[in-house]
């Protein structure tokens, strides 16, 4: 058995301070960057967890009313949060495994707020932040995403997710491979972590989340939910309407977010909603992983996502039939996708179709000016060119708003 690494200090030789750029400090402020308790789990008893979160998600909501009127939202500034992210930012590196196959860490932000970080040349960075913005200034439930040109980390090491890939490893050669990187090998088999909050590494291009409000209802063995699950616990009555369900199922079909698996749905609980006995009368359902958009099919049917292509995403089809308003999205096998083809009842075309037609040009174009996709490492010349994404984007909303009459009401 190895040890989970303690938190003391790791002189990092690699990442000495470069100089530092116009307002961000060569050391870490002494107060202000102490993490706040973290607490993002209803807490249900274990023998009616599972009938408990069937429960809420036969209950929740899909969509609430925007903070600013849609036609009036601006999308091209950073949203409101407890902890606002600038452009440079400084963040204290936070100790804590990952998941998925991104590059990101933990940090503690000014105020205490712990937030994940994505990093590196990956184009989830921007597709994120663009598509996160979208679905909250339309009404649907989404994190808040901050694109941050500069990132100043103390005490993180030069490749933090490298670090925590090796110390969630279960193979022993690995870990031992990383021990003398990264600390010190334990008598137990394992090796120490020392982190050293006196140095930093910048980062560039990086997002930064700020998860929904509300804690997660989940089980032992049921994490997120799946949009097939969806229509069946609510074909009732009680959760969102059919329009609504139809609406933000369209709302994926336009972004064409094809990695839509049950763990990057969320189903939290709402302020002011929990209840006595693990119960929540406030319950809602969104979808918490929306870096898998505007990159049209993914080229490739591996666990490897392709970068976003304006061109590509411009000739995916909003309709597989429009006659019908048959939507379908196609996933890689290993995603694990619980999106199936669908019938969009014209309640629901028209929901949708109702809020995108009052977004207009300028607002499209700080939207994508706003998640950096003018600085997409990789992507071709068209795909940088933000003219491009406003075209296409108006493209797509236009195949839902002059469709129609859907068959079912």
């Amino acid at each position: 058995m190895w040890a989970w690494p303690s938190l003391a200090a790791l002189i990092l030789l690699e990442a000495s301070p470069a100089p530092a750029p116009s307002g961000l400090p060569l050391l870490l402020p002494p107060r202000g960057f102490e993490a706040r308790p973290q607490d993002h789990t209803l807490k249900m008893p274990g023998v009616q967890a599972a009938a408990l979160r069937a429960d809420a998600l036969v209950r929740a909501r899909i969509w609430m009313q925007p903070e600013t009127a849609i036609e009036r939202a601006d999308l091209r500034h950073t949203p409101r949060a407890e902890v606002p992210v600038p452009d440079e930012a400084v963040c204290r590196f936070f100790f804590k495994k990952t998941n998925g196959s991104t590059q990101k860490f933990f940090c503690v932000f000014r105020g205490g707020e712990v937030m994940k970080v994505k990093y590196g040349r990956d184009a989830e960075i921007q597709t994120e932040v663009a598509a996160t913005r979208l679905f909250r200034a339309l009404g649907a439930g989404a994190n808040e995403m901050y694109y941050v040109k500069k990132l100043r980390c103390f005490g993180c090491p030069k490749e933090p997710d490298a670090l925590l890939r090796c110390v969630s490893s279960r193979s022993a050669e690995v870990r031992r491979e990383c021990a003398p990187i990264y600390g010190e090998r334990t008598p137990a088999g394992g090796f120490q972590v020392r982190l050293d909050y006196g140095r930093y590494v910048d980062f560039t291009n990086v997002s930064v989340q700020h998860w929904f409000p509300g804690k997660t209802i989940r089980t032992d063995r049921v994490d997120g939910w799946g949009w097939d699950e969806l229509d069946r616990l609510q074909s009732g009555s009680g959760g969102a309407s059919r329009a609504e369900r139809d609406a933000l199922r369209l709302l994926a079909v336009f972004l064409n977010d094809w990695d839509n698996s049950a763990d990057n749905q969320r189903l939290v609980c709402l302020s002011g909603g929990e209840q006595d006995g693990g119960g929540c009368s406030r319950p809602f359902a969104y979808v918490d992983d929306l870096g898998g958009t505007f990159g049209g099919i993914p080229k490739i049917w591996t666990r490897t996502e392709s970068a976003p292509d304006v061109e590509g995403w411009r000739a995916v089809p909003v309709w597989k039939d429009a006659a019908s308003c048959r939507v379908s999205l196609r996933s890689p096998a290993l995603h694990h996708a619980t999106f199936k083809d669908a019938e969009i009842s014209e309640s629901g075309r028209r929901f949708l179709a109702d809020r995108l037609r009052r977004l207009s040009p300028a607002q499209i174009r700080g939207l994508f000016e706003a998640a950096g996709f003018g600085d997409l490492e990789g992507a071709s010349e068209q795909s940088r060119d933000l003219g491009r994404w406003v075209s296409a984007f108006e493209g797509k909303a236009r195949e839902i708003v002059e469709a129609g009459p859907c068959p079912t009401p």
